[in-house]
């Protein structure tokens, strides 16, 4: 038997330490290759998330302060793009609904469904809209955006409980003088009923029973103290629809069937009918209310006074109570100063047309009251470099909106065949007067 010389036995064990040497390395190289990697992985995933909170905290900020669906939906898409997130978004009257897929990674796939309450602030509207627009560009990275947000959702509005409380009972009695053809003592009055609807209003957002029902006890409420009042102050020629519809002109669903239309024609059908709906049901609740208050008072069988008539003062007078109405709008909107002068041009263009083509018909004259209130609203933005809509706000606030709600009495069948005017059916030819007066 051959026998393996002392040189063999060393080289194959020289062979065998540098193959073990090898694999040493390799699996060194490769444990290093997987240490440096998991850094940037867990900074890809750090990013994501951010990315994805910014974006949940952003399409809340703008609906919360008033943005419309088809409006934030656009923002976030393209704030997203910037940001290489991908998202699903749907916005509903009270809701949003986002999906961030994960890549091809389930895992990692999340969805939000957020409740939201609506709290008109023109002023941080503006601020979260140019966030919206400037996030994921170089002069604002994510970082800084997110401080951003956060100081925008902090920031306090310059106009206190007192304050609001005072936009409501300023905006009573100047729409009353405005819009319903009341006299002094009709504003007077409407004064302490602009005051009670704002302390129902400012307390809903602590009870929530009284935030779903406030159109209906704001409409109780106004309708029965109005009632009182029309009997036992009769000798003061004050009118009852002139105070009960001017208590509830800040509740007056305007705005909500004004951007519902609007949704509706970008094709966002599902949030434009949303809205659109909400908007209905709270007029349902307001006429209802506006009859139950008013029989409330059975122990007199007055009829309620059908035409109101205001006390014959030059026009001048009007413009002193459009100012004051407008001044109350901005308040309750939470405008800033700065913002004030657009939003009453706006506002102001809109009576003007409403004004001088009253005669037309109301259909004619609210269409062109509106689009007076779109293209007025769209320059004075141009103008002030501020968002349409924050301009358009406070002319949504005019006599057509105010308007709806006197029809809607008029047509008191339509509401659950409650007859109205004292138990007394309109004839077709008062019911087509009152369409002319609005």
């Amino acid at each position: 038997m051959e026998r393996n010389s002392p040189s063999s036995y060393a080289g194959s064990a020289h062979g065998l330490f540098q193959g073990l040497l090898t694999s040493s390395r390799r699996s060194a190289s490769r444990d290093s290759a997987r240490e440096s990697s998991r850094p940037e992985e867990e900074g890809s995933e750090r990013n994501t998330s951010l990315n994805r909170k910014f974006l949940r905290r952003l399409a809340i900020a703008l609906v919360t302060y008033g943005s419309s669906s088809v409006r934030t939906e656009y923002l976030i898409g393209q704030a997203a793009e910037r940001l290489n997130e991908k998202v699903n978004i749907g916005v509903f009257s009270s809701a949003i609904l986002l999906i961030f897929p994960g890549a091809g990674d389930p895992s990692r796939d999340e969805t939000h469904l957020d409740k939201i309450q609506i709290d008109f602030d023109v002023a941080k509207l503006q601020e979260a809209d140019e966030l919206a627009n400037s996030v994921g560009l170089p002069d604002t990275p994510l970082t800084a955006a997110y401080r951003q947000l956060s100081a925008i959702a902090i920031k306090e509005s310059p106009f206190g409980p007192w304050s609001m409380l005072l936009g409501y009972t300023i905006c009573a009695p100047t729409s009353s003088l405005l819009f319903f053809n009341g006299n002094l003592w009709d504003a007077v009055f409407s004064l302490f009923l602009g005051f009670g609807v704002g302390l129902l209003d400012l307390n809903s957002s602590r009870f929530p029973a009284l935030g779903s029902t406030l159109e209906f006890l704001s409409a109780i409420f106004v309708s029965f103290v109005a009632r009182i009042t029309s009997v036992y102050f009769k000798h003061l020629d004050v009118c009852y629809f002139s105070m009960a519809l001017s208590g509830l002109t800040w509740l007056l669903p305007g705005e909500g069937l004004t951007v519902g239309i609007s949704e509706m024609v970008e094709n966002s059908l599902i949030s434009g009918t949303s809205r659109i709906v909400r908007a209905l049901i709270a007029s349902l609740q307001l006429g209802f209310g506006l009859f139950i208050g008013e029989k409330m008072v059975w122990w007199t069988h007055d009829a309620v006074q059908k035409d109101c008539t205001s006390q014959q003062l030059s026009e001048w007078w009007d413009v002193i109570w459009f100012l004051g109405f407008s001044l109350a709008v901005n308040v309750l909107l939470k405008a800033r100063p700065w913002q004030w002068p657009g939003m009453t041009v706006a506002a102001g263009a809109a009576v003007l047309v409403d004004k001088f083509t009253g005669r037309f018909g109301s259909e004619i004259s609210a269409v062109l009251s509106s689009f007076t209130i779109g293209i007025t609203g769209t320059l004075c933005s141009y103008i002030s470099r501020d968002i349409p809509l924050s301009m358009t706000l406070s002319g949504i606030q005019n006599a057509r909106y105010a308007c709806r709600l006197q029809l809607l009495r008029d047509e008191g069948e339509s509401i659950g065949s409650f007859e109205f005017y004292g138990g007394r059916r309109i004839p077709d030819d008062d019911r087509v007067n009152h369409e002319s007066a609005c």
